[in-house]
């Protein structure tokens, strides 16, 4: 699923989850825009992984750790700012 696909399903969603996917998206979005401001690319980069992270917790979320109840967490590859 990329960042598109996913801007469409939260259009889909009640108000409440709306309001905190958009929020996540707004905040993905300033993160992949402050590491383009480290260098040229680099939050395409971010982007990339977190799609990458997404996939996978999709496929096998049992392989990701439970941190709060039903929410389970998930690292992203480090990214090198040079």
């Amino acid at each position: 699923m990329t960042i598109d696909e996913l801007r469409r399903e939260v259009l889909d969603l009640d108000l409440p989850n709306r309001a905190r996917m958009s929020r996540a998206l707004r905040e993905l979005a300033e993160a992949a825009a402050s590491y383009d401001g480290e260098e040229c690319g680099l939050g395409s980069a971010f982007i990339g992984e977190v799609e990458r992270a997404s996939q996978q917790i999709l496929r096998f979320p049992e392989v990701c750790p439970l941190a709060l109840g039903p929410v389970r967490t998930k690292l992203i590859s480090a990214l090198r700012i040079r």
